[in-house]
């Protein structure tokens, strides 16, 4: 996983890099090896845990980095394929960009949906580029649907915080094919691209 990583990690910061010139990508995007725990200034305030770990994909806004726990990411990878662990990535990387572009942070479980689907929705539009760029193949459109499988909430949870298969899938769709200027639409009063 450390090698499939070190591959995909450049292909996701071309695509922020080049669509967002003016934004810093990520302060430092961490790949946590089985075992191992990195400290962060995020976490689980109430157990007072300030660890991610090899279970972590997550962006932390407090300090500006992206976590990739190597247990999560081969789950997804021998679970889905490929290119499921690389849309996870990018999803994380838009949790970066509303930081950076000033998109108001969720307040409640509502909000948090909103959130999250448009991080789908930019890694949606990753999704595309990736395609433009003839980087995915025939066989991984069963595995963005796998991938789906695994992350989506429950429809049925009433305090969920992250889309369903529906909405996850409607959301990576708008961005792959509509692109990135569609993922405003979450937010309209506070745009994560001008153009």
């Amino acid at each position: 996983m450390a090698t499939y990583f070190a591959f995909v990690l450049p292909i996701v910061d071309k695509f922020f890099e080049t669509t967002w010139q003016s934004l810093p990508l990520p302060g430092h995007v961490y790949f946590i090896l089985d075992g191992a725990r990195v400290e962060e200034a995020c976490g689980d305030a109430q157990n007072g845990s300030r660890e991610a770990d090899d279970t972590s994909y997550a962006y932390c806004p407090a300090d500006d980095n992206v976590y990739i726990g190597q247990h999560m990411a081969y789950q997804l990878y021998s679970l889905a394929g490929d290119v499921a662990p690389a849309i996870g990535i990018a999803h994380e990387f838009g949790h970066d960009v509303q930081q950076q572009a000033g998109v108001p942070g969720p307040r409640t479980d509502a909000d948090t949906l909103v959130h999250e689907n448009q991080a789908d929705c930019v890694s949606g539009a990753w999704l595309g580029y990736a395609n433009s760029q003839h980087l995915l193949e025939q066989g991984d459109v069963p595995a963005i649907e796998r991938y789906l499988e695994l992350i989506a909430s429950s429809e049925s949870d009433p305090n969920r915080t992250h889309g369903d298969f529906a909405e996850r899938g409607q959301s990576l769709q708008l961005g792959g094919e509509k692109g990135i200027s569609a993922c405003n639409d979450f937010y309209p009063s506070a745009p994560i691209i001008t153009r």
